[in-house]
């Protein structure tokens, strides 16, 4: 047997075995630091299997690494350098996130290895577990404590694949809840029977394109949708023409629907609360990719009818037609920057409009209006020169 001399603190890491799963409850060791985006990551842990790979890397580096088995309360971490979080799974009670902050001001460095999640967002997370026949619900104190520890963090950004999982597992649990007939009550009521939804069929091809930038929406009920109390029902359906990405046409089908709905004219005048959807999406769309620092636009041509009455609204040059009795209407002008009047509006407006295989404005969009911001860097005048944020209607 060698005796090895106590290394200097700065070389003796306490890597947290105790946070992470046991075996007989994850079964086996699979996880590993490569496994990323799974907030309903259980599977157990070890140092020397599924991480054994980064422990060896450090041992070669000349560190120390001591495997804490109990709670912090029962270490002295005035004797290690560094604390490592590596994928835990476990939650830090209350006396541990005290001793965690007292140990850190005492001068304990904190590495952490693991997803970052919304915190507000994990709160609805929950998944079924075959092993032990229940619900789990993830903690999320170890997040709260950490995001005091680092301000920085974007904690109030989704990131849409666990987005999508969040909301996946919260439907199934509303729909496991609702399995007991006596609760069916508590839904909201259905529309009224007075209302026919019509018909509609709908298609989208991204033909030679590498991904599919458009996005449309069918709502044949805004009012149910929105639990809003009326006697003439609005139905609502839009079309978004997405170009460099798809997050301006993703917006859109999420929420101009919405901002429609929440205009104080919706009930009265539908005409106005139209307008003032797509102004708040294009103000809101913009607000959002400046502060991501992103790209991209959407033309926007939308219908909402309510009882005899159809309001079309259109920005950018999509299409809708009015087909009855063998004849056919347009019912929008397409905003495209070849028309006089457009024309005008952009070159008064500081922009120019020039041909390149088509009429663009400042040399390359091919619409004169859109819910817009293309390319921050560089090219903030395509916000003003196309004037994105009126639409027609």
């Amino acid at each position: 047997a060698r005796i090895i001399p106590v290394p200097v603190r700065g070389r003796r890491l306490l890597w947290d075995q105790f946070h992470s799963l046991r075996y007989p409850g994850g079964y086996f060791p699979r996880d590993d630091l490569r496994a990323k985006h799974d907030p309903l990551d259980w599977h157990a842990d070890h140092v020397h299997t599924n991480f054994r790979d980064m422990y060896r890397r450090l041992r070669e580096h000349g560190f120390y690494l001591e495997v804490m088995g109990s709670p912090l309360t029962c270490i002295d971490t005035s004797l290690y350098g560094a604390l490592l979080l590596v994928d835990p799974e476990d939650e830090y009670f209350p006396e541990e996130m005290a001793a965690f902050k007292k140990a850190i001001d005492s001068g304990l460095s904190l590495i952490v290895f693991a997803d970052w999640y919304n915190a507000s967002l994990l709160r609805h997370v929950k998944f079924y577990d075959e092993n032990t026949r229940q619900c789990i619900i993830l903690d999320i104190r170890i997040n709260f404590f950490l995001s005091e520890s680092c301000r920085s963090s974007p904690y109030e950004e989704f990131i849409a694949l666990r987005l999508m999982q969040a909301v996946t597992a919260r439907v199934n649990d509303v729909c496991l809840r609702y399995l007991d007939n006596a609760r069916l009550d508590t839904l909201p009521p259905p529309p009224p029977q007075s209302f026919k939804e019509y018909k509609t069929v709908s298609s989208a091809t991204k033909n030679s394109r590498r991904v599919m930038e458009d996005r449309h929406v069918e709502i044949g009920n805004l009012e149910a949708l929105f639990g809003i109390e009326t006697t003439e029902p609005t139905s609502f359906y839009a079309v978004y023409d997405g170009h460099a990405g798809s997050a301006a046409a993703t917006y859109c089908a999420a929420h101009l629907h919405q901002y429609l709905v929440e205009s104080p004219h919706f009930t009265r005048d539908l005409r106005q609360a139209t307008h003032d959807a797509y102004l708040r999406t294009d103000a809101e769309f913009i607000r959002k990719s400046n502060q991501k620092r992103a790209s991209g636009g959407s033309t926007a041509v939308s219908v909402a009818v309510r009882g005899r009455r159809l309001v079309a609204a259109w920005a950018g040059d999509s299409q809708a037609l009015l087909a009855k009795r063998m004849r056919l209407m347009q019912l929008v002008n397409p905003h495209k920057p070849d028309r006089l009047d457009e024309k005008e509006r952009i070159e008064s407006s500081g922009g120019t409009v020039m041909y390149w295989g088509t009429w663009r404005v400042n040399g390359q969009l091919a619409v004169s209006r859109a819910i817009d911001l293309m390319n921050v860097i560089g090219d903030r005048g395509y916000n003003s020169s196309a004037d994105g944020s009126k639409p027609v209607i």
